[in-house]
């Protein structure tokens, strides 16, 4: 019952034309594969988002919705659940909801909790 409601859920937003960020990280919607650690600046000319959120958050709902909508306005941008550690660790996330700017290898941006658009892109 569960698939059936994300599949309709799926085919009504492209039915619409409307673009939605996939941010579960089951079997029939896995998680958006993130570059590679050895991409450089150059390769990547605009920051990279990264989201971290859990399922079981409460404050991440509603990030959710504004992850999508960064990303509908073309803002590169990667959801991260608590099964990659490696990235978890790297960059020393311990709260939920957490965005991170990353501009090559520097955090140029950590924003925790609760936010705005305007506070994690920085205008």
């Amino acid at each position: 019952m569960k698939q059936l409601a994300i599949n309709v859920f799926l085919l009504t937003g492209i039915l619409t034309g409307c673009t939605c960020l996939n941010v579960s990280s089951t079997e029939a919607n896995r998680p958006i594969p993130l570059p590679p650690p050895t991409t450089t600046r150059a390769a990547h000319p605009t920051p990279i988002i990264y989201f971290f959120t859990r399922p079981d958050c409460i404050y991440c709902r509603p990030m959710r919705r504004l992850a999508n909508q960064l990303h509908r306005e073309g803002h590169t941008i990667y959801v991260v659940d608590p099964s990659r550690q490696d990235l978890v660790q790297r960059y020393g996330v311990s709260a939920y909801p957490t965005f991170l700017v990353v501009e090559g290898d520097t955090v140029v941006r950590r924003v925790i909790g609760l936010t705005t658009k305007e506070r994690i892109v920085g205008e």
